[in-house]
């Protein structure tokens, strides 16, 4: 794929960036690499699986899942 170098960089299309949420772009010899990067943030899958029995349960002991009833 060919891109024009405009004043602000290049734009990768998002078709090519499918699930990634963060790249790191780096220059080795004369070379530009970017390479997704996998986050293990649990605060970016909150809410990927929401509970779908005791709605109500869940929301008035949310604090008690999360964190073990502590």
């Amino acid at each position: 794929m060919d891109a024009v170098v405009s004043a602000n960089g290049v734009t990768v299309p998002k078709r090519m960036l499918r699930g990634v949420n963060r790249v790191l772009i780096q220059k080795k010899q004369g070379v530009i690499v970017i390479t997704p990067q996998k986050l293990d943030d649990p605060l970016l899958s909150l809410g990927s699986a929401p509970s779908r029995q005791n709605l109500s349960r869940g929301a008035k002991k949310h604090d008690e899942y999360i964190y073990g009833g502590r």
